[in-house]
């Protein structure tokens, strides 16, 4: 992989485009392909989206390049992809139920650790402008995909047994008992993100209250202030780099990718560090914190 990567990286600026987007538009071809034909060919959905991302990758110098406009709607189709590809997975279990419930009820549990691809998916250009939407799926969609590998648990149970009376009072047992677990860990999930809008939401706070005691401090406490406010800061990035929607480290979207996360600190210590009267300089960090703060409006809760 890593000579791979030293070869493309040789390539000029233009082939390495050319060869990235025919890559891309054969890896839709077999998206494409697994979503309709069914059976054996839904095979093709791991592999098709693993080379879509080296295509992305690829094509990554000439779509930065790009003015702001196309670059914001390019950064979203990922999202469309991600969305027909859950939509071709659903049409291939559609399909596969005509023939094989069994098979069927696998692939849709298999629904629930592919979602572990969608980070990789998310949109990481304009983090700011996407950030409350970019927590609201994160953690709307663990639930769903969540439920998804439930309901294919349970079909295929039920599959397992339809023909004995036998075993049917274990699972509906099972059932009710997964039903229960999909509830609390339904609910466990948002109260996890309602504890971290939560806390980002009083850090940030903090923090901006520490910038604000900086710009009024007296020369002689500005020092004080300051190793205030870098105490802030430390608190505040451990709550970015934390994963909205799930505690797992394989898994997971972060609150701000780490790209945005290093210009924050960038612009937090840049205000830290700035001189009495430099407004513009706190006028930005100040900006870019209320940004957070925006995006957990709604969701904060005390007592989570």
């Amino acid at each position: 992989m890593f000579g791979f990567s030293a070869r493309v990286e040789r390539l000029s600026p233009w082939r390495r485009t050319a060869w990235g987007g025919a890559l891309a538009v054969l890896c839709l071809a077999g998206l494409g392909v697994a979503a309709t034909a069914g059976g054996l060919w839904a095979l093709l959905l791991l592999p098709s989206g693993f080379f879509f991302l080296v295509a992305c990758w690829m094509v990554a110098p000439w779509f930065h390049g790009l003015p702001d406009v196309w670059r914001r709607r390019g950064s979203g189709l990922t999202l469309v992809l991600y969305a027909m590809s859950v939509a071709g997975f659903i049409l291939t279990v559609w399909r596969t139920a005509q023939t094989d419930a069994g098979a069927a009820a696998v692939l849709l549990a298999f629904l629930w650790p592919l979602h572990a691809l969608y980070v990789a998916f998310e949109p990481t250009d304009f983090a700011w402008d996407r950030l409350r939407a970019r927590l609201g799926r994160a953690v709307h969609l663990r639930v769903v995909m969540l439920w998804a590998g439930l309901a294919g648990v349970v079909w295929l149970a039920n599959w397992a047994v339809q023909h004995s009376d036998k075993y049917r009072v274990l699972v509906l047992g099972a059932t009710l008992t997964l039903t229960l677990a999909g509830v609390a860990a339904s609910l466990k999930v948002y109260a996890r993100f309602r504890k971290l809008c939560t806390a980002l939401n009083r850090q940030t706070q903090s923090l901006l209250r520490s910038l604000e005691e900086l710009e009024d401090a007296a020369d002689d406490d500005r020092t004080k202030h300051r190793q205030s406010a870098r105490r802030a800061w430390d608190t505040l990035h451990e709550l970015v780099v934390t994963k909205a929607d799930t505690g797992f480290s394989i898994a997971g979207v972060f609150v701000l990718p780490p790209a945005a996360v290093e210009e924050l600190e960038q612009v937090v210590m840049t205000a830290v560090e700035a001189d009495r009267g430099d407004e513009a300089v706190h006028r930005f960090a100040a900006q870019r914190l209320r940004a957070i703060q925006e995006a957990c409006r709604g969701r904060i809760d005390a007592m989570a």
